[in-house]
């Protein structure tokens, strides 16, 4: 996952070559030969969260399952017949969740964390275009995730839109292995592991702002997730981190403002979003208490005020 990760796939008008048609997937699978290396991994990790899963419920896992991941740019044109993702949960003797071919085939963990959340949410109604929206659904904010657990850290940049998008913006996502929570006690001391990654979730917005944009995003929302995430020790370097991104600037690059978004539960935070986003898909009905709410506040087709802010700060 670390290498699919950083791939980049340059975009062709035809179909891409790594592509493993559903024809081709069948053949392989009736000749016996490994079908999709990438799913054969995948599935792997899938079944034990799933044997993990059905430990802690006490119960077996219904067929139909969502799937949270970092956003694999080398997925981007799969579809729900062809899938990595879907090849993954049939070898692992689960089934997809029957989404439209409009919804994403699976959610990526910075929107799932955006939504668990609450943010960027009920907003099915006006994401289509500014057009139709009194607000243009991509705003200046970028989410800078920082997905900190016990092996590795994770980090990626996208602009913050409705959290059922597809990810396609995501950029820079990026897995270190050398940084996770438990690479701690190898260090020469606790200190400096900590400052080596305070110096790491620095540098990662110093590449971001210098990564093809003309203009440096002027608003992030920082959110953090991850198993590891509620250490008050990387809380602290997240913290400290942020204060040294706002001294980086210029008169040419005005100082960001920067939002911290903790989740109340960092470990689960991925899993409840994508939990939400399969109830939402299957039952469109979920926010219409509180757009009858903003309209009658502020008339219909607006929606002004994010859904609930849960454990969020601005430093």
């Amino acid at each position: 996952m670390q290498r699919e990760v950083q791939l980049r796939i340059p975009w062709s008008p035809i179909q891409l070559p790594h592509r493993k048609p559903k024809l081709w997937r069948l053949i392989r699978r009736l000749v016996g030969l490994q079908e999709d290396p990438d799913a054969e991994i995948l599935s792997g990790m899938i079944i034990s969260l799933r044997h993990a899963s059905e430990a802690a419920l006490g119960q077996g896992l219904r067929n139909t399952v969502a799937i949270t991941a970092p956003w694999m740019r080398l997925w981007q044109d799969d579809c729900p017949g062809d899938s990595t993702v879907n090849e993954a949960l049939r070898i692992a003797g689960l089934k997809p969740a029957p989404l439209g071919i409009m919804h994403p085939i699976y959610i990526s963990e910075t929107n799932a964390v955006l939504a668990a959340n609450g943010r960027r949410i009920c907003q099915d109604r006006w994401c289509y275009g500014a057009e139709a929206s009194h607000e243009d659904p991509y705003t200046d904010d970028v989410v800078y995730l920082i997905s900190f657990t016990y092996h590795s850290i994770y980090t990626s940049f996208q602009f913050a839109s409705c959290f059922f998008h597809d990810s396609c913006d995501n950029k820079m996502g990026l897995i270190d292995p050398k940084l996770g929570f438990d690479r701690r006690d190898n260090a020469k001391n606790g200190a400096a592991f900590w400052h080596s990654l305070r110096q790491y979730l620095v540098k990662r917005v110093i590449e971001y702002s210098k990564h093809g944009r003309d203009i440096p995003p002027t608003s992030y929302m920082v959110v953090l997730a991850g198993e590891a995430a509620e250490s008050a020790e990387f809380f602290n370097v997240v913290g400290e981190a942020i204060g040294d991104i706002k001294k980086l600037a210029t008169k040419s690059k005005p100082t960001p403002k920067i939002e911290l978004v903790l989740s109340n539960h960092p470990v689960y935070a991925a899993a409840r979003g994508a939990a939400f986003w399969m109830r939402t898909s299957l039952d469109p009905a979920y926010c219409d208490d509180y757009i009858e709410e903003v309209e009658r506040e502020e008339g219909p087709r607006s929606e002004k005020h994010e859904a609930s802010d849960h454990g969020h700060g601005e430093l």
